[in-house]
């Protein structure tokens, strides 16, 4: 049985919320812990959701220009 796709908005909100979760988690290691290697994760995975976000946009025709910050 072949998944049903998400609509638009429901995928871009899952991801700008997984994108916000790892803000969170970032700013969480930065203040609280001397482990680079899980922020260095935390930011690979967000500039993962991010490279998604704008492939999901692309395939209507609109181009997003996002990059971690």
């Amino acid at each position: 049985m072949e998944a049903e796709e998400l609509p638009l908005d429901v995928h871009l909100n899952d991801l700008l919320r997984q994108i916000r979760q790892l803000d969170e988690m970032i700013e969480f290691h930065r203040n609280h812990s001397s482990d680079s290697s899980m922020i260095s994760q935390y930011e690979y995975m967000k500039a993962d959701y991010i490279d998604k976000a704008n492939q999901t946009l692309k395939a209507y025709r609109v181009k997003l220009i996002a990059t971690p910050v």
